[in-house]
Parts: structure tokens; C-alpha cells; sequence
């Protein structure tokens, strides 16, 4: 409500054009005038229960004066008082309660207001002079409660109010010569008073079909948002059941593509392996043996990606360990007495990255499974890789207790095949560095940005 009354009476009355708003009588077109007083009356009957209470007390309570300035005359006026007008204000409290008062609240307010007013007026005719020029009074009290308290609407309150007012001067100047001073003193107040009274039931009920119509234009807003809501809910709801779709349908794409390479890759290892058959020399089966391992390297990494829930990455330790054991069981001639361990800590790697680590290490692994153990004692041969995450990082280790590299050669510039693509596999694709541990054998340390 504080939100409406905010808008004040400027915007209220810019679209009172558009709906047709009549400001004599303040009716609204029928469309909005039948809700309205149907709103209005259910609204008003608590508060129009408590004016009609307050009213017929005062006006019994008044009776008091009837016996201090008539005392002659206290019976009439109490026949008025007591038996005539506080009854029928009384039929009226009563009939409030009825199911069907809400049809004729108001011409039963607007008669309770004119009968109590009536009932002043026969008072003033009966009186005497000077006691009849103080009752009027008793006529700005009726205003009062009939302007404000019992909730009356302002074309009735204003017919009703008027009409007294007439009746009195009639009393005044008709039935009764008054003195012209008394005239004009009493209509002085007694007109003002029915002007403030119409003054402040226009304001009331203005401010009441105010908040009622904005009220039903912030209803209906509510229910335009709310079609709106539901209408998006439901584009929402159809759009992400198209991109399910989609995105179902991407990764049975993306499953069948590395399905579909892995499968490509084992086809050239094969065929590499049917070539070293055929092959008599010795270096050119030791070439396409090692190329066979690189290949299934990677054939390696697409067979994980397949089973993978991402499509984009693999689980890194799972990679490492099955790629160390896969190269263990392929050179395991050269292993015996080496005992083989796999550190890896939890961390994940893309296809981007996979690749090229894929190739480093197979690279490392078999190079120290081929040569780091030539001429080493048998006992206590060991091989270790450790892979672990370091922040945004991973490093990855191939350490063995071999016989060890010369302290006199840099494998990374003239070594063999192997090593120089290990360099340009980490340095210039991984972007990532290299580190040589002679202390105790070999340890090759690489690492890059995951």
C-alpha cells in the first residue's frame, strides 16, 4: 500500500481520462464501479459498525442536555430521542450484519443520517427561544459522523448533508422568525461545517478508489509478470531439452571420434608390428618398435577419453600408472631384478596437454628401461615415477638407481630421437621446463601448466 500512495493523486489523475473516472461523483465506468463497491462495502463494515455504535451513544447521551434546557418539554424530545431516531439507527447496526446489506448500505446510511438529522431539527422547532438557537449544534455533530465515521460515499453523503441543511433553513427563516444575527452566526458554521464534511468524505473515498484501482492495475501487472514467468519457464524448459539433446547427441559424437582413432592407432601399431616381422635389419625394427610405443601412447589416451564423463580431460594418475605398467610388461626382457613403482597424487589433464605428456613419458620410461640398467648390479634395481600437483601445475619425475648418465653429457643436446623430442614436446608445446638429477642415477623432473 505505502508502494500506491507513493504515486499520489498526479498519476491517478493523468489516466482518469483513459478510464473514465467522473470527479463530481467520482464513479467509475461500470466495468470498475461494481467491483469497487462491492470491495468498498466489505471494506467499510467494521469501520461503518463502530461510527453507528459511537453514534447512537452519543446521541442517547445527549438526552441529558434535553433535561437541563427543556426540562417542560423532556418527554417529547425524549420520545424523539429515544424512541424514534436511536431505534431506527439501531435497525440499521443491526441490519449491517444481514447477507444482504452490502446491496443497500448506502441509502440505509444515507437515511440513518437524514433521520438523526430530522430528529434534530424537530428538536429546534420545538424548543423555545433562546435554547432552539443551540441545538444546531447538535446538526454539525450529524455532520461529522456522517461525513467520516459511518463510511457513507460522497454523492450520498452530499444529498443527505445538503438536505438537512435546507430543512434548517426552513426551521430558520419559515416556521421560526430567528433573529437575522442568530441567521447568519448559525449558517456560518453550521454551512462551513457540512463544507469540511464534504471536503474530507471527497478525500476519503478518492483516497479509497484510488487504492483500489491501483491496487487492480498492480493485480493485473502481477498476472501479466506471472504469464510472462510462466511463459519463459516453459521457453526455458524447451530450450534446455533441446540443448540436452544436443549435448547427448555431441557425446555420442565425441565417443564415437576417439572410439574411432583409438581404434586407427591400434590399426598403425599393428601394421608396425607386422612390418618388424618382415624387417631384417635390427635398427630399422628398433625404430618402428619405439614409434609403435609412441602410437600407442596416444592410442592410450583417446581409449580413456571414451570412457571418460567430460570428453576433455582424463583422470592424470590413472594415465601415468597404466602407461608406466603397459611399458614395464613391453620391455620386460629388459627389466629383470627392476622393480617398478607409481606415485601418482589426483589431478586431471586436458587433450591438449595429454598428448605431449603422453609422448614425454613414454619416452623417459622406456629409455630408462632400455639403457639405465646396463651394467648395474642385479639387487635393488628400481624405477619410480612420481607425478604430483603443484598448484596450478603438475610435475612429473622418472627416476631410476641405474648405472646413470656421464656427468660429461647433456642427453637434451646430443642425445638421441628420443631425447630431443622430449625437449621440444615440453619446452616449446607443454611450454613447460626440464630438470636433470644425476645424484643418485637418473632422474628427469618435467612439468608444465595444467
Amino acid at each position: 500500500m505505502g508502494v500506491t500512495r507513493a504515486m499520489g493523486f498526479s498519476g491517478f489523475w493523468e489516466e482518469q481520462n483513459e478510464i473514465g473516472i467522473n470527479r463530481l461523483t467520482l464513479a467509475f465506468p461500470r466495468e470498475l464501479e461494481i467491483p469497487f463497491l462491492a470491495d468498498y462495502a466489505g471494506r467499510s463494515l467494521r469501520p461503518l459498525r463502530v461510527g453507528f455504535a459511537l453514534s447512537i451513544l452519543l446521541y442517547a447521551l445527549f438526552g441529558l442536555l434535553d433535561y437541563l434546557l427543556v426540562p417542560e418539554q423532556v418527554r417529547v424530545f425524549w420520545f424523539i430521542r429515544y424512541a424514534l431516531v436511536c431505534p431506527f439507527l439501531a435497525g440499521i447496526f443491526l441490519f449491517s450484519y444481514a447477507p444482504r446489506f452490502h446491496r443497500y448500505m448506502q441509502p440505509a446510511v444515507a437515511l440513518s443520517w437524514l433521520v438523526a438529522g430530522l430528529g434534530i431539527l424537530a428538536m429546534i422547532v420545538l424548543a423555545p427561544p433562546p435554547v432552539r438557537y443551540s441545538y444546531y449544534v447538535g446538526l454539525i455533530l450529524v455532520f461529522i459522523c456522517g461525513y467520516t465515521f459511518v463510511r457513507a460515499r460522497f454523492i450520498y453523503a452530499t444529498i443527505s448533508g445538503w438536505s438537512i441543511v435546507v430543512l434548517y433553513e426552513i426551521v430558520l427563516l419559515v416556521i421560526h422568525e430567528t433573529p437575522l444575527e442568530i441567521i447568519i452566526n448559525n449558517n456560518f458554521f453550521f454551512i462551513s461545517a457540512n463544507i469540511l464534511g464534504m471536503a474530507a468524505c471527497y478525500l476519503l473515498e478518492l483516497y479509497a478508489r484510488r487504492d483500489f484501482y491501483l491496487e487492480k492495475k498492480l493485480e493485473e501487472e502481477r498476472e501479466r509478470v506471472a504469464e510472462l514467468n510462466r511463459t519463459l519457464e516453459t521457453r526455458i524448459a524447451e530450450r534446455t531439452r533441446q540443448i540436452t539433446r544436443a549435448l547427448s547427441e555431441k557425446e555420442v559424437l565425441l565417443k564415437e571420434v576417439h572410439h574411432r582413432v583409438k581404434n586407427n592407432l591400434q590399426v598403425i601399431t599393428s601394421l608396425l608390428r607386422l612390418q618388424c616381422k618382415t624387417l631384417e635389419d635390427a635398427g630399422a625394427v628398433k625404430a618402428l618398435e619405439e614409434w609403435k610405443q609412441r602410437i600407442h601412447s596416444m592410442a592410450m589416451i583417446h581409449e580413456d577419453l571414451y570412457h571418460s564423463e567430460t570428453f576433455a580431460e582424463i583422470d592424470g594418475r590413472q594415465y601415468v600408472t597404466k602407461l608406466a605398467r603397459h611399458l614395464y610388461k613391453t620391455y620386460e626382457s629388459h627389466t629383470d631384478d627392476v622393480m617398478l613403482t607409481v606415485d601418482a597424487g589426483s589431478f586431471t589433464i586436458s587433450l591438449t596437454e595429454a598428448v605431449p605428456c603422453g609422448l614425454v613419458l613414454n619416452e623417459l620410461i622406456s629409455n630408462a628401461l632400455k639403457y639405465a640398467f646396463r651394467g648395474a648390479p642385479h639387487d635393488n634395481r628400481k624405477l619410480v615415477i612420481t607425478a604430483r600437483r603443484r598448484g596450478v601445475a603438475v610435475e612429473i619425475t622418472v627416476a631410476d638407481n641405474g648405472c646413470g648418465l656421464p656427468p660429461d653429457v647433456d642427453p637434451f643436446k646430443a642425445g638421441s630421437l628420443g631425447f630431443r623430442l622430449v625437449k621440444v614436446l615440453v619446452i616449446d608445446q607443454l611450454q613447460g621446463f626440464l630438470k636433470l638429477d644425476r645424484s643418485q642415477g637418473t632422474a628427469i623432473t618435467f612439468g608444465f601448466r595444467l
